[in-house]
């Protein structure tokens, strides 16, 4: 029986992991929408930083245009990149100083347009006045700034898009131009009227350099969150692994004070042995469906009993004493071989572990043990055993089995004082058989010469094959007295010698069918008698072999002592 551990952690670690990793599931749900947020705050912010440049470029054209509006325009030396505005209709455009140098008029709009055009096309911010009635060619607007002052006469204050240009992420941003009392001067024959919506100022801001910022913001975002995620980590796998490991120790101290019944569903459950639990007084008290099947009972016939009942005889004792042991206190638990008897009968090889539960106080609650079933282990350690030390043909015992047989003989013999003997028996006529019908006909009459030997012999008594058909029988504790001792071998070697001289029937195979054949076979039988350790097992084994040749050279189908004293 298995022993009983004083608790089952798995439920524990399993409940405790279920709750962390929900609080990881949960930190990591923070951390990930915090960078979700940061990461959306990174992109808003690149938007109002870009946002805040074009308005700022907007704002810088708005003022150069209201200041040179103020001053009325200013004049310029003309030249080829600032020629005279020929789209300005007054008769003071051009004009010459005192000292003769020539000069032009440079009205808001196109001063403004002139700086603008001076910014270059590669420069990451530029920008654009344009007209719905744009007066110069070059502030004719594209569509979406004509889109965008369409918004702007129905009330919009400001327009902006991001939009790809050549591969190319850039902001656009246009607000409008309201009609002043300076902006008369030039476009009052367009009709326009303060108030009324002239044009618009829109700027093109490159996303190229705050993308990048931004990339590097968002990165070190993803840094750090990540970096933060794995110190909540370590600190929930630390806080975990503490947390389990005082669950651990809580419940077992706890399951030590717990009665029989949670442990016994832990492991009887599992079916893999025969399990129980016993009183002190012997009696099944629980059994799980494994024990039953191997023992043929039902549990409730198992209940009425007591574990001894079902124990062989002759492991009983040991078992008893050992229990004796465990009940005392010498030993908590045993292991042994034992074996049982099943409902019908048959013996059950089983590995027995024997454990014991105990109270606060030290006496024994309950015992619960273990039975594996060992049968097909033993069955196979007894063919091995068959092979090593008995002859596979008559399952006789062999040489080295009839070494220790008479080994064991000749001690007894010392112990108690009695002769034995050792008889060497070959058969005659056996070859003429096997020459006529083969090996076949002689192994049938050295199975049935083997049978012969073993019926009516003691049990302490041994019957042995040395070879061929040479067979060997050791006779145990005959009588003190020589002379009786050997009267009482000569007897058993004459039933010995009649048994096998009787006739032989042998069923034989002849081509489809079979054949009965009958044979004669005598024995010549030579005898050894031994006391008291005088002679080794080689001697006499020697001895009795001479014995029978001299029982062979006698004529056959005779027995002959060995008359050296032994």
């Amino acid at each position: 029986m298995p022993l009983m551990n004083a608790a089952s952690s798995g439920y524990i670690v399993s409940n405790v992991l279920r709750k962390y990793i929900f609080i990881l599931l949960g930190w990591s749900v923070l951390v990930g929408g915090s960078l979700a947020w940061n990461i959306y705050q990174e992109t808003k912010e690149t938007l109002s930083m870009a946002v805040a440049s074009a308005r700022t470029n907007i704002n810088k054209d708005i003022i150069f245009r209201k200041w040179v509006a103020s001053h009325g325009g200013v004049y310029v030396q003309p030249s080829d990149t600032t020629p005279p505005n020929p789209y300005l209709k007054l008769p003071d455009r051009d004009v010459v100083t005192s000292k003769g140098k020539s000069l032009t008029l440079m009205n808001p709009a196109y001063a403004l347009r002139e700086l603008q055009s001076s910014v270059g096309k590669d420069s990451a911010i530029q920008s654009h006045l344009t007209s719905l009635n744009p007066i110069n060619p070059d502030n004719v607007a594209d569509a979406w700034e004509k889109d965008a002052m369409q918004r702007f006469e129905k009330g919009v204050k400001e327009v902006m898009e991001l939009q790809q240009s050549d591969g190319q992420s850039q902001l656009r941003l246009m607000t409008p131009f309201i009609v002043e009392r300076d902006c008369l001067k030039c476009h009052q024959q367009q009709g326009y009227k303060l108030g009324d919506i002239r044009g618009g100022i829109s700027t093109y801001v490159s996303m190229k350099s705050y993308q990048a910022d931004e990339h590097h913001r968002k990165s070190t975002q993803t840094l750090s969150h990540g970096l933060i995620w794995i110190v909540g980590l370590v600190g929930v796998g630390a806080f975990y692994r503490r947390e389990r490991y005082l669950n651990f120790e809580r419940r077992l101290a706890e399951a030590q004070l717990r009665e029989s019944e949670a442990l016994f569903r832990n492991y009887f459950e599992l079916g893999q042995v025969g399990m129980c639990i016993t009183s002190l007084e012997q009696k099944w008290l629980r059994v799980n469906r494994r024990l039953c099947d191997m023992l043929g009972y039902t549990e409730e016939e198992l209940t009425r009993m007591t574990w001894s009942e079902l124990t062989h005889p002759e492991d009983l004792e040991l078992d008893l004493a050992q229990f004796k042991r465990l009940a005392s206190g010498e030993i908590e638990q045993y292991s042994i071989d034992e074996r049982f008897t099943h409902k019908n009968g048959k013996v059950i090889f089983t590995h027995l572990t024997v454990s014991c539960q105990r109270k606060p106080d030290g006496t024994i609650n309950y015992v619960i043990a273990s039975l594996d079933d060992i049968s097909d282990r033993k069955q196979m350690e007894e063919q091995v055993r068959q092979l090593a030390f008995y002859d596979v043909l008559t399952e006789l015992p062999n040489r080295r089995m009839l070494n220790d047989r008479l080994a064991q003989a000749l001690a007894l013999s010392k112990r108690t004082g009695f002769y034995g003997a050792l008889m060497f028996i070959d058969l005659d006529n056996f070859k003429p058989l096997n020459d006529t019908y083969g090996h076949g006909a002689g192994d049938l009459l050295l199975v049935e010469v083997a049978r012969r030997l073993t019926t009516g012999m003691r049990e302490m008594d041994t019957v042995a094959r040395f070879g061929g058909d040479e067979f060997v029988v050791v006779l145990n504790e005959l009588e003190e007295n020589k002379a009786e001792a050997t009267s009482h071998a000569n007897t058993v070697a004459e039933k010995i010698q009649a048994t096998l001289g009787e006739p032989y029937e042998m069923t034989l195979p002849d081509g489809p069918g079979k054949k009965i054949v009958t044979h004669r076979c005598s024995a010549s039988i030579g005898v050894v008698m031994f006391i008291d350790h005088e002679a080794t097992q080689e001697e006499l084994l020697k001895w009795a072999d001479m014995a029978m040749y001299q029982a062979k050279d006698a004529g056959r189908n005779s027995i002959r002592f060995y008359e050296e004293q032994v």
